[in-house]
């Protein structure tokens, strides 16, 4: 249910882009500071559903922590003083999780998998 909520969500947005014919960046701080904030809630909800779909091993379990830890102190570090560098240091970090839960989804296998 929550990858039909996130591809809703992400599917929304490219439309949106479409229709404007470019995609526009946030005018202001707040307004990237919420896209990167609830971009981090649709990879902590992938990441949360591939976790349940019972593919995951702890090495992958273990990478995950460690990606979605990151993304949160990446956030919460640019609560303190938002700037557009911390913001972008966040969007990283989030980009790096829904990356690592994407590869390990896509994979079609156990997580950690390789296949020829």
């Amino acid at each position: 249910m929550r990858r039909i909520l996130a591809a809703a969500a992400l599917a929304a947005t490219v439309v949106g882009c479409q229709a404007t014919g470019a995609i526009t960046p946030p005018s202001t701080l707040g307004d990237a500071t919420r896209e990167v904030v609830i971009t981090y809630l649709i990879a902590h909800g992938m990441a949360e559903s591939y976790l349940m779909s019972g593919r995951a091993n702890p090495s992958s379990l273990l990478e995950l922590v460690r990606y979605d830890h990151a993304a949160l102190v990446a956030l919460r570090g640019n609560q303190g003083g938002p700037s557009w560098t911390s913001l972008s240091q966040a969007s990283s970090a989030v980009r790096a999780l829904m990356d690592y839960t994407t590869r390990m989804d896509a994979d079609g296998g156990p997580a950690g998998a390789h296949h020829s």
